[in-house]
């Protein structure tokens, strides 16, 4: 279970902050976040990935409290618990793709890598159209390829926990459908939460639950003036 309660939000030195009373999000369930630019969206999953640190509140995922942990065993939890999507990928442009999609289990001595890991990332690859390019440089690939190669490096190491924000924005009809189908498929085969930031409406149908953020927010009194905040 993830359950947010009472949490509050402050970026230093700006007037954002956010607000969030309660959220529950079952073990296997898929929701998708919507809402305007600028609300929260992004802040609201960094949080939830243990990125940043609520001024106050209780952040639980399954059996892990976030805001009693340090930032090293946030690290950790993260790196071994959570796959990440993020809006610019952050692909190592001086790693082969199949590298990008193997960063977790190069950068973490919690997670072992071993021949049915490599098998696991070719697979991937595969399964979204990259497989001929598993040692091509990222800097060849297009936009919607790193965005490909990011989301095949979110599910590889099987997490609990699936957090994508705009995993869809650089890609065409059919394969952002591919891509969904991927990241749903994926989180079903370990019953891992799916927690998605998205402004395509037409996605929404293949959640368990659609969430508009600012009624979210609003719940937590949320106010957001200007600050970081990026454009989700």
């Amino acid at each position: 279970m993830i359950s947010l309660d009472d949490v509050r939000f402050d970026f230093p030195q700006t007037t954002f902050s956010l607000r969030i009373g309660s959220l529950e999000i079952a073990p296997d369930e898929h929701v998708a976040i919507t809402g305007p630019s600028g609300c929260g969206k992004t802040t609201l999953l960094q949080i939830l990935s243990g990125i940043l640190k609520p001024v106050s509140g209780a952040v639980r995922i399954g059996d892990a409290e976030l805001t009693s942990m340090s930032d090293a065993e946030r690290r950790r939890f993260r790196i071994t618990s959570v796959g990440q999507v993020f809006q610019d990928f952050e692909l190592l442009e001086s790693l082969r793709l199949v590298e990008n999609i193997l960063l977790p289990f190069m950068i973490n001595g919690a997670l072992i890598l071993d021949g049915p890991v490599r098998a696991r990332a070719r697979s991937l690859a595969e399964s979204v159209g990259l497989g001929e390019f598993l040692n091509r440089p990222v800097t060849k690939l297009s936009q919607g390829e790193r965005q490909r190669v990011a989301i095949c490096r979110a599910v590889i190491t099987k997490p609990s926990l699936i957090l994508a924000d705009e995993p869809t924005g650089n890609l065409d009809s059919l394969t952002k459908l591919t891509i969904m189908k991927l990241l749903h498929d994926q989180a079903r085969a370990t019953g891992a939460s799916l927690v998605v930031v998205t402004h395509d409406h037409e996605l929404l149908s293949g959640f368990d639950r659609s969430l508009d953020f600012v009624e979210i927010a609003s719940q937590g009194k949320t106010r957001k003036q200007t600050g970081p905040e990026d454009a989700s």
